[in-house]
C-alpha cells in the first residue's frame, strides 16, 4: 500500500517529509539513526538556515526546520529487515 497526499503545486512546503537528517554542528549534518554524516545535500536556494532537522520538500530538494514542526516522514529499513 502507497499512501498519498494531495499537495497544492503553489506551496512548495505544504507536503514535505522528514528524512531522518539532524544538525550536528553548523556546518555538518548526520543520519539519526545510524549517526553518519550526511554527503549528500540538495538544499532549496536559502537553505540551510541554522534549524537542527531536514525535511524532503515536494521539489525533491531539502530544507531544514524546527524538529516539532508536523511533518510526515520516511522510515530507514535495513533489506534483510524488509
Amino acid at each position: 500500500m502507497v499512501n498519498t497526499v494531495e499537495c497544492p503545486e503553489e506551496l512548495p512546503f505544504a507536503c514535505s517529509s522528514w528524512i531522518g537528517a539532524v544538525r550536528l554542528n553548523a556546518s555538518e549534518f548526520i543520519w539519526n539513526r545510524r549517526g553518519n554524516i550526511v554527503t549528500y545535500l540538495p538544499w532549496y536556494p536559502g537553505e540551510p538556515d541554522n534549524q537542527k532537522c531536514v525535511h524532503l520538500l515536494r521539489s525533491a530538494l531539502w530544507d531544514d526546520i524546527y524538529c516539532d514542526t508536523p511533518r510526515h516522514f520516511i522510515c530507514e529499513k535495513d533489506f534483510h529487515e524488509l
